[in-house]
């Protein structure tokens, strides 16, 4: 009896110290997410119809954006915290159990109910860990979703104002291979779109007639 229950003890260690180190691997993976930083090939006035944006530059530089990565990284890391602490308290019940098998301090019924409560627990926290992958992959979609719904409004509002009928991103390997500098707008759209979240950030309203929406735009792009 004592060697069928440590093997099982010793199982259901095995397994949580699997599921710790797993957690770990992919808190880790978390905290990468979206701190690819590019650079800008440089701004200069439009020259054509068409221009492009540098993906990575945006992402690296836009401050709404980074400021919803440090969201989702504080939040995945309490997660993380958490899920911790649970594993730990459950190896130390594992560790208990083994000592009082060795020590033949409980009887064989009062040790099979031990071992069948612990695994129920080993389930419960794989269904924890499942459950906190489920909310940060929904967070870090409505996160993307809100960045992106930004970029795309003040994208129609620049291309309006310039009068551009196809705005590109372009990322090393994509379908662009060759454009003109005046053809890249990524600094004044970086630009244009920090100061559109200072101004939300201070309580203010983005709402403008569209000769304050041209005088903008033509502002921000003469100064590249």
């Amino acid at each position: 009896m004592k060697k069928q229950a440590s093997l099982l003890v010793i199982t259901l260690l095995t397994g949580a110290s699997f599921l710790m180190v797993q957690c770990s691997d992919q808190g880790a993976a978390g905290t990468t997410t979206g701190n690819t930083v590019g650079t800008s090939a440089g701004s200069s006035s439009v020259a054509s119809s068409i221009a492009y944006i540098v993906l990575d530059s945006v992402s690296a530089n836009y401050s709404f954006w980074a400021e919803q990565i440090e969201k989702l990284t504080a939040h995945g890391e309490k997660l993380q915290r958490e899920l911790d602490n649970r594993v730990r308290g459950f190896q130390q019940e594992v560790a208990n159990l083994e000592q009082a098998a060795q020590n033949r301090t409980m009887t064989q019924n009062q040790l099979l109910a031990a071992q069948d409560a612990l695994g129920q627990k080993q389930q419960n926290l794989q269904q924890y860990q499942q459950n906190i992958q489920v909310e940060l992959a929904q967070m870090e979609a409505e996160a993307m979703n809100e960045v992106y719904d930004k970029i795309e409004t003040f994208l129609k509002k620049y291309g309006e104002s310039n009068d551009l009928d196809l705005i590109l991103t372009y990322q090393r390997g994509s379908g662009i291979w060759y454009a003109k500098e005046g053809m890249n707008i990524t600094d004044s759209v970086i630009e244009g779109l920090n100061d559109e979240h200072e101004i939300v950030k201070n309580g203010g309203s983005l709402e403008m007639d569209s000769s304050e929406a041209d005088s903008t735009a033509q502002d921000t792009t003469g100064a590249e």
